[in-house]
């Protein structure tokens, strides 16, 4: 049986493949400045824009809550997402090469002292997150299954400007976001409060991810594969970081 079913699968992808690039996709993001921002603009907008663009892509961002952007990718209203890493969504076609690498970091008030050391650790604390981001296995499980009050999700728009907001009327004693989103958010609303790391996660990789469903999705997958990694856009999307004032290192 397996044997019948490999046929049609195979001639499905070199059909597939043999299709033309699109001359427009319309790709899904949070507003997660400074990577997807409410603008249309941001490092992965503008980078993958510009990347597109040498194929002759037009590329249109439709910046919406995360959670509403998984659902429309599963279903095909859209093209694809922009940020995404494995395991976050269905019925999504990844490259092989990452765009680039995000960070999560937990914040807290200068008077807390707690440090992250797994999730046992963080059975004292009430923390804030963005809603239906993933995190590792680990801390997913962890959020969704934890008793009620120990974790607060924001949904919605701004999430992070939310989760400061949060930790600032002490309604939650940490949150966890990424540093580069984190640091702009903060610029953003001027705050000037001190607030303290309490740890972060490993750098991870973020990538593109695009709808199965269009006749070319493999094709364009194909060709990110390979676009992605070369050199001259490598040093495009340096060059972008550094236009937006942020660090390409680790946050610790």
């Amino acid at each position: 049986m397996f044997r019948w079913l490999a046929l049609p699968l195979f001639l499905y992808s070199l059909t597939s493949l043999s299709q033309p690039l699109p001359s427009k996709v319309r790709f899904a993001a949070a507003d997660w400045c400074p990577y997807t921002c409410a603008d249309g603009s941001g490092i992965i907008s503008d980078y993958l824009r510009e990347v597109l663009a040498t194929a002759n892509i037009e590329l249109e961002v439709l910046v919406i809550p995360w959670s509403r952007a998984l659902h429309e990718a599963r279903f095909g209203h859209i093209d694809g997402l922009l940020t995404l890493v494995p395991g976050e969504a269905q019925n999504i076609l990844m490259p092989t090469t990452p765009t680039m690498t995000y960070q999560d970091c937990f914040y807290q008030r200068a008077d807390n002292t707690w440090r992250y050391q797994g999730v046992p650790s963080l059975q004292q604390q009430v923390l804030g997150v963005v809603q239906d981001y993933s995190y590792n296995p680990a801390l997913d499980n962890y959020i969704a299954t934890a008793r009620a009050g120990q974790v607060h999700a924001m949904s919605g728009s701004q999430p992070s400007q939310r989760l400061i907001t949060m930790l600032m009327r002490e309604r939650v004693d940490v949150y966890l976001d990424d540093f580069r989103v984190s640091a702009y958010a903060m610029r953003q609303m001027g705050v000037d409060v001190k607030f303290n790391s309490g740890g972060c996660l490993p750098a991870k990789p973020l990538y593109l991810g695009v709808s199965a469903q269009p006749a070319w999705a493999m094709t364009l997958v194909s060709w990110l594969n390979q676009a992605l990694e070369r050199k001259d856009n490598q040093q495009r999307l340096h060059a972008i970081i550094a236009r937006y004032h942020h660090s390409v290192s680790s946050a610790e």
